[in-house]
């Protein structure tokens, strides 16, 4: 039996962690080496609420000024950690999306998770292995893809699940 301590941590903080045993004949991991998610986490309360669920998304600053500076139309894919409620989920993909879009002051971003992993948000009817958080700057009314998500679903396509959220980059302020 063996045990481990994590030192008390800054309210809203990502919390990494692996546990590896090896003895003479064998060795383990968890998450184990099949797993493709690195590490498991959480994030130390903070006392964030909200009316509408939150998503919080931690990346290294240098990627995320290198995303948003240079990788602005070419789908390039930079690591994050993800969390959408108390789901949380390492070695996920992020990257900007959209087009004109990409220049406004709020961007949109995609966000891949782990290849075996999926996510149920509250109100979903189903889980998602991929998500999008969409920023309504231009067109605040949500009318065009709305309509256009419409007309495919009259067609007979996966249904758009779509939420309101709240936000959270690297912080608990609220960026």
């Amino acid at each position: 039996i063996y045990s481990a301590s994590i030192p008390a941590q800054t309210a809203g903080s990502l919390v990494r962690y692996k546990v590896a045993a090896s003895n003479a004949s064998t060795s383990a991991s968890f998450p184990g080496a099949d797993d493709t998610m690195t590490y498991k986490g959480y994030i130390v309360n903070d006392g964030q609420t909200a009316t509408i669920p939150i998503v919080r998304w931690y990346m290294d600053d240098d990627d995320y000024t290198d995303m948003t500076t240079n990788h602005l139309t070419d789908d390039q894919q930079f690591q994050a950690v993800v969390a959408v409620g108390n789901d949380l989920f390492d070695s996920a993909k992020v990257r900007v999306k959209g087009q004109s879009s990409v220049n406004f002051p709020k961007r949109k971003y995609k966000f891949d998770l782990p290849s075996g992993y999926t996510v149920r948000p509250e109100g979903f009817d189903y889980g998602v292995d991929e998500f999008s958080i969409n920023v309504y700057f231009s067109n605040q009314t949500d009318l065009q893809e709305g309509m256009g998500w419409k007309a495919i679903n009259y067609f007979g396509f996966h249904k758009l699940q779509n939420r309101y959220v709240r936000v959270l980059r690297n912080t608990t302020s609220g960026n």
